[in-house]
């Protein structure tokens, strides 16, 4: 409990607080419940006094709309009713928090205390509304609680998150902004996970000047998170989003043979982190080698066949001309599309000629040279063989075989990478 005000001696609310943080979060709920319902007997006994149990309910509400909001989120398909019903709660516990903050005025005495837990609710509502990509709304929440704690850290880094759903990416980056100069003189409220807001703030405001195309500040960003610390929190995910977003600056800038080393490291902390298999195939597809393309996107669909990037990608891929003679003629350089016309075209008269030929012989039985005929035929086997030659796979000749390896295809389809990794 934050504050001077006497803290509850009921087990109800700390088993609640422990479900929680173990991820029980329906049981959680419960538990929160079950202090209600004690809070308001000791209301209705007088064992409590009014601002006191004011107080207590206003927190436990707040700690039950956090345990829906996390409900909701850790669901497989999230559960919208639950961030919907957080609100609801945040609400609720608004409206106790007022009449506490009324009986304080009223007794003259310093307010700070539900101020803070004020604030704290606002937040918590922000970060359900977010959830529903209601940002504009959260953004209002934000503003409400820093105005009652100018120092909410979380208030601010969560401002900064709702801007950048706006792709409002300025104003994000000044709220992390704030966020970090909290974080970095001291006067921030004591939270838990404070390496892990430090580490997700400096990610959130890289990422914010990724997408402005200020790769060089965005890198300064994302290096200036230390990999022990990061192991320290032990948390992998976060090591591979670094790399990841690192990896993307590189492939941005044409450094592939960088960006490959550390989409391969992302990879190697968080084997399931898609965007890093996403981002190797668009690696590959830039390189013109379509088949690595098509083996990374493939893997990327086996962790998530839902993920929208590489379900576009395959879409694409099915769509592309297939074989192999078309690739290597036709979707290189101008100077091979060009030859390839030639060819085709040369082959086209040929087969015309010769029909030509073998017509005017049988409508007037003239005796045209055999010779030239079947130098023709030659000629025409002789360019399809050319033509064909990139798909070919055997060759034989009389006694003589020969095995050979279809050329590589060096062609690209049109794939951008990956949005830096969501936002945490």
């Amino acid at each position: 409990m934050e504050g001077n005000i006497e803290q509850s001696n009921d087990d109800w609310f700390r088993k609640g607080e422990s479900y929680g943080d173990s991820g029980n979060h329906k049981e959680a709920i419960e538990c929160y419940d079950k202090e209600i319902l004690k809070l308001q007997e000791q209301k209705e006994q007088k064992d409590i006094t009014e601002l006191y149990f004011l107080y207590q309910i206003a927190l436990t509400l707040i700690y039950k709309g956090v345990a829906l909001y996390r409900l909701g989120k850790n669901k497989e398909n999230e559960d919208y009713e639950d961030y919907y019903h957080s609100i609801e709660i945040f609400n609720e516990s608004f409206n106790y928090i007022n009449k506490a903050i009324n009986i304080i005025y009223e007794n003259r005495s310093d307010p700070d205390d539900f101020n803070k837990i004020k604030a704290k609710a606002l937040k918590n509502k922000g970060n359900a509304l977010s959830l529903l990509k209601k940002y504009s709304d959260a953004i209002e929440c934000y503003n409400e609680g820093i105005a009652l704690n100018p120092n909410y850290l979380g208030a601010w880094a969560n401002k900064g998150n709702a801007f950048y759903g706006l792709e409002r990416h300025r104003e994000a980056i000044k709220s992390y902004d704030n966020a970090i100069l909290i974080i970095r003189s001291s006067k921030y409220d004591p939270v838990k996970n404070f390496e892990y807001l430090l580490i997700t703030t400096y990610l959130n405001r890289g990422q914010s000047k990724y997408n402005l195309k200020e790769y060089s500040d965005a890198l300064n960003d994302f290096e200036q998170i230390d990999d022990e610390t990061m192991k320290m929190i032990n948390n992998p995910s976060l090591l591979a989003r670094k790399y990841n977003n690192i990896g993307l600056i590189k492939l941005q800038t044409e450094s592939y043979k960088t960006a490959n080393t550390f989409f391969h490291k992302a990879i190697e902390h968080d084997s399931k982190f898609v965007d890093a298999y996403y981002n190797l195939a668009v690696l590959y597809n830039r390189e013109n080698n379509l088949d690595k393309t098509k083996k990374w996107i493939d893997k990327c669909l086996k962790i998530d066949p839902n993920y929208s990037y590489a379900v576009e990608a395959i879409k694409k891929l099915e769509s592309f001309p297939q074989f192999d003679w078309y690739r290597w003629w036709f979707t290189k350089t101008i100077g091979m599309k060009s030859l390839g016309l030639v060819l085709i075209t040369f082959l086209l008269s040929l087969m015309l000629m010769i029909a030509i030929i073998i017509g005017h012989n049988a409508l007037l039985s003239h005796n045209f040279s055999n010779l030239s005929l079947g130098q023709l035929t030659i000629l025409m086997a002789f360019l399809t063989v050319i033509l064909l030659l990139p798909s070919l796979t055997k060759v034989k000749i009389g006694e003589f075989q020969l095995e050979t390896k279809p050329t590589p295809p060096e062609v690209s389809i049109d794939l951008e990478p990956s949005s830096p990794s969501s936002r945490l």
